[in-house]
């Protein structure tokens, strides 16, 4: 069994580098799709008004909450948040903004796409980078507890 000094840190710097870029991008991704539904908002059937302000809501709440998931669970070495993270990642994120990236009906401005295709490019890396965070906490969390339960039975003998 490996011994782990009480010190070592596991974090993924990789993650943390791309929640770092991602969180000071996110501001902008949310300011230009704001400005360019409301350019656009005229022109869309209103099934897509709908469609897109609910969107809109929803991919800044998760963003925000996503983020700060992420921040927390790799500096904090936290499964739950971590794992938390890497779900709202994959499953809430990911597919509404390859919504806004792909879909023909919603008249994407040129502005729009950029930010989107540098989004998704941030959401593929951390879904890779999240992953291997989580694994890597989850397997140094379960060597530190089989080490402590090592050490409780050598003081009771």
């Amino acid at each position: 069994m490996d011994f782990i000094p009480k010190s070592d840190v596991v974090s993924s710097l990789p993650l943390q580098m791309a929640l770092f870029f991602n969180a000071h991008f996110s501001p902008f991704w949310v300011i230009i799709h704001i400005l360019s539904l409301a350019i656009k908002y005229k022109a869309l059937n209103i099934t897509y008004q709908v469609i897109l302000v609910a969107i809109h809501i929803v991919a800044v709440l998760v963003e925000v909450t996503r983020l700060y998931l992420g921040f927390v669970g790799n500096l904090m070495e936290r499964i739950p948040e971590l794992s938390g993270f890497w779900i709202t990642t994959l499953i809430l994120q990911f597919p509404v903004t390859l919504f806004l990236l792909a879909n023909p009906e919603i008249y994407s401005l040129p502005i729009e796409r950029a930010v989107d295709i540098v989004q998704i490019s941030f959401i593929c890396f951390e879904i890779i980078s999240g992953l291997a965070a989580v694994r890597r906490v989850a397997n140094h969390q379960v060597t530190k507890f089989q080490q402590q339960v090592l050490d409780k039975d050598e003081k009771i003998d």
